[in-house]
């Protein structure tokens, strides 16, 4: 009864009457797809093998980026940050515990998905500093494919954690690798384990690594 009154609060508090979660998502799809046209109309190099090299660099900064953003500022109430820990310490994980990780509804997806305001803030005050800096370091190539590939990543990191917070019942969490990372991410939403375990909600590359990962 707690969850479905504070649910119920939320909803009333935080989500405009005319939220639309088609128009959400809509606009993930959007910036992703315009920022790819837009950094691979600027691209001159063509070599394959440079260009893989590069991604897969990329997706491995873009992985540790993911970690540290949500272990920290997500999950930490820093003065200039709070909006990102309020957004998801104070919402996401208060709607969604371990228990029941499922929305109950279409507008239950302004509590999965990032708003278009954090997004832009996160490219801003993170993907672009370091695709800046690869750029000036490694060639003006170079940052554009760094840019390319935070824009998937985001777009993969937000269609995996939509897919996290379907329904229980929902066919697709039946497939293998689904039920693997659903288990990683429902296992952070604990309220024992979230400030500590399992903060990729991709592949937990980083969580190995910083020795955060929890079976």
């Amino acid at each position: 009864m707690a969850l479905e009154r504070f649910r119920q609060e939320a909803r009333e508090k935080y989500i405009s009457h005319f939220y639309s979660p088609w128009v959400h998502t809509l606009f993930i799809i959007l910036f992703t797809v315009c920022g790819l046209v837009i950094y691979s109309q600027a691209l001159e190099v063509r070599n394959p093998f440079f260009i893989i090299a590069v991604c897969l660099c990329s997706l491995l900064i873009a992985n540790v980026v993911e970690y540290w953003a949500h272990r920290l500022p997500m999950h930490r109430p820093y003065k200039w940050l709070y909006f990102a820990f309020d957004h998801h310490t104070l919402r996401h994980h208060r709607f969604f515990p371990d228990t029941d990780m499922g929305y109950e509804s279409g507008k239950d997806v302004a509590f999965v998905l990032f708003s278009p305001l954090m997004m832009v803030l996160f490219f801003l005050g993170f993907a672009a500093p370091i695709c800046l800096a690869g750029g000036w370091l490694f060639g003006r190539d170079t940052g554009l494919l760094m840019m390319m590939t935070a824009h998937v990543y985001y777009f993969s990191y937000e269609c995996l954690h939509f897919l996290y917070h379907l329904p229980e019942a929902h066919w697709l969490k039946e497939t293998a690798f689904l039920r693997w990372l659903s288990a990683h991410h429902r296992i952070h939403h604990d309220p024992r384990y979230m400030g500590n375990s399992n903060f990729n909600v991709t592949l937990p590359l980083a969580d190995w690594i910083f020795g955060t990962y929890r079976r």
